[in-house]
Formats: structure tokens, sequence, C-alpha cells
């Protein structure tokens, strides 16, 4: 929902502050005022967004003007096959930053939904009813093995929050199909890119874009950038601009 300013107020606020530009330090007081009075109801949800959250080790902020929505983005480590203890380690240290995170906009920000990376069509309540389909390899008998599958369903478990499909079963193939045919040579680095981070991110956008929330929080890997999709997007959907917020849970380490 975006503020809407009446011509009269315009004449008396918008106008005469952009006159007041030439006069100084009050006529640029003026024009923020009349920016700060004009500004979306989601930009102004993201102004009042915590700048640190008890799990994370920054809260970043990216407003947009005109922006109608918010999308908060949770980077993760997820759990992947093949991967090392320690590696498996890392990914349970990042989960548990998480859960402290999205509890935390559980019950300060009232947060009830969470969108969430590989989530399509009811597969994760599959695999948390049929434990058995998790690799768990080598794992650590005593590992609490719902972090595998991510913090977002420890707090669905108890009601807390709902989590929604952040993108398509046939996205989320078709970039699984990508790695498989990179690591063959079949492709380049550049198309297994573009299905694995751009295409998939943009079918997010999308999903989210239909959500009449003013903020939408989604769980998706850090390696995934949405600066460049959500510019694209604006430029495509000036009525449904995003603006970006990005947290990063304290133990998440960029691989870049």
């Amino acid at each position: 929902m975006e503020t809407k300013i009446s011509r009269r107020d315009f004449l008396q606020y918008g106008a005469g502050a952009i006159a007041g530009l030439g006069l100084g330090a009050g006529g640029l007081w003026l024009f923020n005022d009349y920016l700060e009075r004009n500004q979306t109801l989601a930009n102004k949800l993201l102004e009042e967004f915590p700048n640190q959250i008890p799990g994370s080790r920054s809260v970043e902020k990216q407003k947009v003007r005109g922006a109608n929505k918010i999308l908060v983005h949770v980077r993760q480590g997820h759990n992947n096959r093949d991967i090392s203890q320690e590696e498996i380690d890392y990914v349970v240290s990042v989960q548990t930053d998480m859960h402290s995170i999205l509890e935390y906009l559980n019950t300060n920000q009232g947060i009830t939904e969470v969108y969430s990376e590989g989530e399509f069509g009811g597969k994760m309540e599959y695999l948390l009813q049929h434990p058995e389909q998790i690799d768990l390899t080598n794992i650590n008998p005593s590992l609490d093995e719902r972090y595998l599958l991510g913090a977002e369903y420890m707090l669905s478990e108890n009601g807390k929050i709902n989590v929604l499909s952040a993108e398509t079963m046939e996205d989320n193939f078709a970039a699984q199909d990508a790695f498989r045919s990179y690591k063959k040579g079949l492709i380049t680095l550049e198309a297994r890119d573009r299905l694995v981070f751009d295409a998939r991110e943009d079918v997010a956008l999308d999903i989210i874009s239909k959500n009449p929330n003013q903020m939408n929080v989604m769980v998706y890997g850090g390696a995934h950038k949405f600066e460049d999709n959500i510019h694209e997007w604006n430029q495509r959907n000036p009525d449904k601009k995003y603006s970006l917020i990005e947290v990063t849970p304290e133990s998440y380490r960029s691989k870049e």
C-alpha cells in the first residue's frame, strides 16, 4: 500500500520544498520532510526493522523509493549430499543461528510465514514424515537431523510459522540437472549459474509478489544475490517494487 498525496498537499509541501532547494539547508529539510511524509508503508517498515537481531552478524537494508514490498533474505548454509562432517557441523551452526533469527522475527515482528528454498508443493512435509529419505550417511547419530532440513521447519513443527514454497519443482529440478551437467562438462559455468541462480531467484520474486503482505521473509542460500534481480524486477514491474533486507547469520561464511 502506497501513501498518496493530494494535489493540495503537494502544492503545500512538495512544490514548496522543491522550490526551497535553492534556499539552502532549510529548503533541503523541507524536501526531506516531504519525502518522509509520503514514503510507502513498506519502506516505513524497512526503516523500523531492527538493525540487530539475535543470531545475526549483520542486517543490511536497501530501500527503493516507491517500493510496496520488502524481501527479507535470511542467508543460509544448507545440507547437500556428499558433504564432509566439517561441512555438516558448519550447516548445523548456521541453522542454529537462523533458528534464533526466525524465532525473534516471529516473536517481535509478528512473522508467521517464511518462504523456503527447496520447498515446493509439500516436499518438506513429506521428508519430515519420512526422515529415512534424508541423506544422513556418516552423520553423528546424536545430531538433531531436523537442522539439516532447515531451522524454519523446526519452528513449523510447533506451529509458530508456516513454511511456504519459494520455487517450483520444475525450476528446482532444472537447477539440479544443471549442476550434474556442469560436472560432466556438458554446459558452461554461465549456463549453470543461469539455471541455479538467476532463474530461481526470478521465480522467488514472482511467487512472493502475489503475497499481500508488505514484508515477506525468505530463507535462501547465502550465495544467492537478489540485488540485481530486484533491480530488473522493479524496472519491469514499477507497481510491484521491492526493497531488500539481507540478514546474515553469525556463523555464515562467504564462499566468494
